[in-house]
């Protein structure tokens, strides 16, 4: 685990599985943007105690393990502010909204696997917030939902945009058998206006620092249509979802053996399958009395 500076007094930390930026102010304190896995907790904190720098707050992208599993903890012990979106704040209210992402689970289930995601946001920025101020640093915002209902990319007073899971570098794409987005047209129409984003350098939590991002537009958008064309290729007569996701777990090769990462394949699944009848390439039927995919 590593700090790189990115621009002025943007840096990074690199855990190995991904960037976490954070903003740093005079005085020590950071403003840190998303804040890493629970695994990933006694790295973050001894390196950043290692160069003399505090959590003073965690500006969120959005409510995704990886993205805001040690919110909590970075509140108790540092007091920092916890700053996010409407929309995300309100999932990780309580176990009952938590419910509302992990809808196919009991809530006892939900707070085994997930439970360190939840956090009382301090701050909550609105669906039309142009910019946050936090500790007398001005963040702009810029809505980039699809990924997660509320997702947001940052840029910091540096001029760096700070992309959350907006985007995904092309090696990440590459090695990747599926990446989860929830409402798949919407993640495509926020990429697509990113085209239009200056900034002077760019942070992808998965995974690296670019000084351009249009090449990578596109190739995220034909990572998502090809991950709906190969499930739709899967589909050769009317089949209920568990038999479904079965041949989809055959075809990646995807081993699963607890419920957690069920849940993870199951939600990839599910959410492809939504695209592929908010696209009209897929509809759903009930035949005596069961629920059916039919192309």
């Amino acid at each position: 685990m590593v700090i790189r500076n990115v621009k002025g007094d943007t840096y990074i930390i690199d855990t190995g599985f991904q960037l976490i930026p954070f903003y740093r102010l005079g005085d020590g304190r950071i403003i840190m943007v998303d804040c890493g896995l629970l695994v990933e907790r006694e790295g973050i904190v001894n390196i950043l105690a290692s160069a003399e720098l505090k959590p003073a707050a965690v500006l969120s992208t959005h409510a995704h393990t990886d993205h805001i599993e040690n919110a909590a903890f970075f509140q108790r012990e540092y007091g920092a502010s916890i700053i996010m979106t409407e929309a995300e704040a309100a999932v990780l209210a309580s176990p009952s909204s938590l419910k509302t992402y992990f809808y196919t689970m009991a809530v006892s289930d939900i707070m085994k696997y997930f439970g360190n995601m939840m956090v009382q946001a301090d701050v909550k920025i609105g669906m039309h917030d142009e910019h946050v101020d936090i500790l007398g640093a001005r963040f702009r915002i810029i809505s980039t939902p699809g990924h997660s209902p509320g997702h947001i990319s940052v840029i910091t007073p540096d001029n760096v945009a700070c992309l959350g899971d907006a985007l995904a570098s092309c090696d990440v794409l590459e090695s990747s058998k599926m990446m989860y987005s929830h409402t798949i047209s919407k993640d495509i129409e926020s990429k697509r206006s990113l085209l239009s984003l200056e900034a002077d350098r760019y942070i992808i939590s998965h995974n690296g620092v670019f000084d351009e991002i249009k090449s990578l537009i596109q190739p995220n958008i034909n990572y998502l249509e090809d991950s709906a064309s190969e499930i739709l290729n899967l589909i050769e007569s009317p089949v209920g979802f568990e038999e479904l996701f079965d041949k989809v777990i055959r075809h990646h090769g995807s081993r699963i053996r607890d419920l957690k990462k069920y849940n993870m394949m199951e939600k990839m699944s599910r959410s492809l399958l939504d695209y592929l009848i908010d696209t009209g390439r897929l509809r759903c039927s009930v035949i005596e009395g069961n629920l059916y995919y039919v192309k």
